[in-house]
C-alpha cells in the first residue's frame, strides 16, 4: 500500500538524542521562535511565540489582536471542523463564508458577499487550505474596511508564498501548527506570529509527559495508519457495512470532541525537532512539488490548483483531485494499492446556525481528494499513483 502521508523524523535529530543532546538545549525554543522568523523574512520584521498547539496560538492571537469576546469571527465553510467549536469554547461566535468554484478557498469576494450588516464580525480566519496559499491581501482589504482584523491559518501551508510573500506574513497576525505531519514538524506544538517586534507573554513550558506522549503518537499513528504494509482502518473502504467504523476511528483519532489546550509554550525537545525539521523544509517541499508535478503529468491533471512555479506556489501538502464520487474513488484506489484516505480531510461541518448553504464549498466536500505526494515516495511509486488516478480519471468522467 502506498501511504497518503508520512512524517519526517529527521537523522540529525536522533543524533542529537545518541548524544545525549545539544549543550544549547536550554536555548532550544527562542532559536526555534528566531529561526522560524527568520524563515518567513527575518526576526527584524515578525515576532514568533512558540506555544504547545496552534489552538493556544490563536487564542494568544485573538487576545493580542483585541478581538473581544462575543464577537464574531468569520471562517470559510470549508475547513477543519473543530475551528468554529472551538472558538465558540472561547466566547465567540462563528459564521461561515463560501469558497471558490475552482479553488477550496475564501476570497475577498466571498468574504464581501457572506458579511453580515450588524457589524459584528471582527476578525477574518483565512486558511491556507491543501497548502494552497489564499488571497489575503484582497481579505484584508474589505476586512480592514469593516474594522475586522486578518489572522491567517497555515497550519497546511508553511513554505507556501503568494505573489512571493510567504503564508504567514500577509495579515494581521497568523497561527502555524507542527504535528508530524506538517511541513515543520515538531511532532505537536504551534506558533503564533506577527509583524513587527511584539511583546507575546511568557508561556508556562509543556509538561514532559505531554510532549512524551506527542512523540509516541507520532511514532505509533505512522506504524500503524500510515506504515508501508496494509492499513487496517483504511482497509474499511472495501466495505460499505464498516464505513461508521471508520467514521468512528477518524474522528477518535483526529477529531477528538471538546479537545482541551492549555497556553503552554513548546517544549525543548519539540524545538530541538523543529529546528531540525526547519533546515530541510525547503528540500522536502521541492521534492513533493516534482511528485506532484509527476503524477499531474502521468495522469492528465490540471495543475494549476496547487500553483507550479513562480512568486506563487504551493507546497503539495495535498495534491488534490476533484470527482462526482469521491467515495468510490477512494475505494478504487485502495483496491490499486493507493492510500487516499478513508473520508475527507476538512469540514466535520458545513451548515452553520444562521448561515445560508455554502454551495462551492459543499461541492468541494462532496468531490475532493487527496492523493498522496509526500517527499517518502520513490519514483516507482509517483509513476505507479500518476497510472492509477489516471485511468480512474478516465473511468469516472
Amino acid at each position: 500500500m502506498i501511504p497518503r502521508r508520512r512524517y519526517n523524523m529527521e537523522p540529525r535529530f536522533l543524533g542529537d538524542l545518541a548524544a545525549g543532546m545539544p549543550a544549547g538545549k536550554g536555548r532550544a525554543v527562542a532559536d526555534f521562535e528566531k529561526s522560524f522568523a527568520d524563515y518567513l523574512g527575518g526576526s527584524n520584521l515578525y515576532s514568533v511565540r512558540a506555544t504547545a498547539s496552534g489552538r493556544a496560538a490563536l487564542a494568544i492571537l485573538l487576545d493580542r489582536l483585541g478581538v473581544p469576546a462575543g464577537s464574531t469571527v468569520m471562517l470559510p465553510a470549508y475547513t477543519l471542523g473543530a475551528m468554529g467549536p472551538f472558538l465558540e469554547r472561547q466566547g465567540y461566535r462563528w459564521i461561515t463564508c463560501d469558497v471558490d468554484e475552482n479553488l477550496p478557498l475564501m476570497t475577498g469576494a466571498s468574504v464581501a458577499a457572506a458579511w453580515p450588516g450588524d457589524g459584528s464580525v471582527r476578525c477574518v480566519l483565512a486558511t491556507h487550505l491543501f497548502g494552497i496559499p489564499a488571497d489575503v491581501p484582497s481579505i484584508a482589504r474589505f476586512a480592514h474596511r469593516h474594522g475586522a482584523v486578518v489572522i491567517e491559518d497555515c497550519a497546511q501551508s508553511a513554505g507556501s508564498r503568494l505573489d512571493g510573500k510567504m503564508t504567514g506574513t500577509m495579515g494581521d497576525g497568523a497561527l502555524f501548527s507542527y504535528n508530524y505531519l506538517k511541513p515543520v514538524n515538531c511532532f505537536g506544538g504551534g506558533a503564533a506570529v506577527m509583524p513587527g517586534k511584539v511583546d507575546f507573554p511568557a508561556l508556562p513550558p509543556q509538561p514532559r509527559t505531554e510532549v512524551a506522549a506527542l512523540f509516541a503518537g507520532g511514532v505509533s499513528e505512522d506504524l500503524i495508519f500510515a506504515g508501508p504494509w496494509l492499513r487496517i482502518p483504511t482497509a474499511m473502504l472495501a466495505f460499505d457495512g464498516l464505513a461508521p467504523i471508520a467514521t468512528a476511528v477518524d474522528t477518535m483519532i483526529r477529531r477528538p470532541a471538546g479537545q482541551a489546550f492549555d497556553l503552554q509554550s513548546m517544549s525543548r525537545l519539540q524545538a530541538l525537532h523543529g529546528l531540525r525539521s526547519l533546515a530541510t523544509v525547503e528540500r522536502r517541499i521541492e521534492a513533493r512539488r516534482a511528485a506532484a508535478a509527476t503524477i499531474c503529468a502521468l495522469a492528465g491533471l490540471d495543475d494549476s490548483m496547487w500553483l507550479p512555479g513562480g512568486a506563487t506556489r504551493a507546497n503539495a501538502y495535498f495534491l488534490t483531485v476533484r470527482v462526482a464520487d469521491a467515495g468510490s474513488f477512494r475505494r478504487d484506489l485502495w483496491l490499486k494499492g493507493v492510500d487516499a484516505g478513508y473520508g475527507t480531510e476538512v469540514a466535520d461541518y458545513l451548515d452553520c446556525p444562521g448561515s445560508p448553504e455554502r454551495h462551492c464549498a459543499r461541492r468541494w466536500f462532496e468531490q475532493a481528494v487527496q492523493i498522496p505526494c509526500h517527499e517518502s515516495l520513490s519514483r516507482r511509486e509517483i509513476e505507479r499513483i500518476g497510472r492509477v488516478v489516471g485511468r480512474l480519471l478516465r473511468k469516472y468522467a
